[in-house]
């Protein structure tokens, strides 16, 4: 039996490369989407496949899947890890904002589709995880894109874990890291603490609470 597959859409130094270590370590095989060339090891190789694909074009997701699906095998696991757009919304040009939604949630519609058509046909299903915020619960106007996009993801979540066309075991998560008293961690949001609750979310076998908030060292918690 081969190893799973994990993909991750969004690679940056934090969470990305946090969540692909942790899900490494679990014996995945590995699947970087990210807009920059990757840096190879002192050796020269690559640990990971990494794929260069700008997330402001939702036509390219396909090819992403398509790419993964040819190199390592259909992936278990796809974590939607990209972000973009700050500033008040009110402000921001109509192309940047565009571009905003695109990464933070068109994109994310398109990578969804393509994750549950390859669920469907492994026996264990699969699960998606979009990394969020509480900016759904409480915009914030500095982060206007972001605020917009988020919460418009939030809905789609809601509406996948809902969809009659899912899947049997199609799991879909909105994560959402918090400090103890449920406030919004801001610019202190832990890497580690996340890939702690991704990969605790693909080991189970159904669908748990699609806003899944949760704290450092704690992991799942309901506010």
């Amino acid at each position: 039996m081969s190893a799973p597959v994990a993909l991750i859409l969004g690679a940056g130094a934090r969470v990305g490369q946090s969540v692909a270590r942790a899900f490494a370590a679990e014996g995945y095989r590995i699947a970087l989407v990210a807009r920059s060339a990757p840096k190879k090891d002192a050796d020269g190789k690559q640990a990971y496949l990494h794929i260069k694909a700008d997330l402001a074009d939702p036509s390219s997701v396909a090819g992403i899947f398509d790419q993964v699906k040819k190199q390592l095998g259909v992936p278990q696991v796809v974590v939607y890890n990209a972000a973009a757009g700050i500033g008040d919304a009110l402000t921001v040009s109509l192309a940047d904002f565009a571009a905003s939604l695109a990464i933070n949630t068109t994109s994310v519609y398109a990578a969804a589709q393509e994750a549950t058509a390859g669920f469907k046909t492994l026996s264990a299903g699969g699960a998606f995880i979009y990394t969020g915020n509480i900016t759904n619960e409480l915009p914030i106007p500095a982060l206007g894109p972001v605020s917009i996009g988020k919460s418009a993801t939030a809905t789609l979540i809601q509406v996948f874990v809902g969809s009659p066309h899912k899947g049997a075991h199609s799991r879909y998560y909105y994560a959402d890291e918090r400090n103890a008293d449920g406030s919004h961690v801001g610019g202190a949001l832990d890497g580690d603490a996340h890939a702690a609750l991704y990969t605790t979310l693909a080991k189970a076998p159904a669908q748990g609470p699609w806003q899944q908030t949760f704290v450092k060292g704690v992991g799942y918690k309901k506010f």
